[in-house]
């Protein structure tokens, strides 16, 4: 997969590494890839350290495949509501 932005790029990095596998596409699941609860514990401390973004674990369990969690961070990264899809 070829990313398209710095939080696509780091989150890759580290499912690949996690998950010890070499390549995904935007749409594959972290469960389906063999991911776990204890792997996802792993992932939501890799993405604090080299993303600098505090994830929930909840918000990873609803954001499981890999383009959705990386749109949630992006949200988290710019702050900014239509970003996220709140509007009023």
């Amino acid at each position: 997969m070829s990313s398209t932005d710095d939080v696509e790029q780091k989150l890759a990095e580290i499912w690949c590494q996690v998950l010890n596998i070499n390549s995904l596409s935007i749409n594959d699941n972290f469960f389906d890839l063999g991911g776990h609860s204890q792997l996802l514990r792993t992932v939501k401390s890799l993405i604090n350290k080299r993303i600098s973004k505090k994830v929930s674990l909840t918000d990873m369990y609803e954001n499981s495949e890999f383009g959705l969690l990386a749109s949630h961070i992006r949200c988290l990264t710019e702050e900014r509501e239509e970003v996220c899809g709140y509007f009023e």
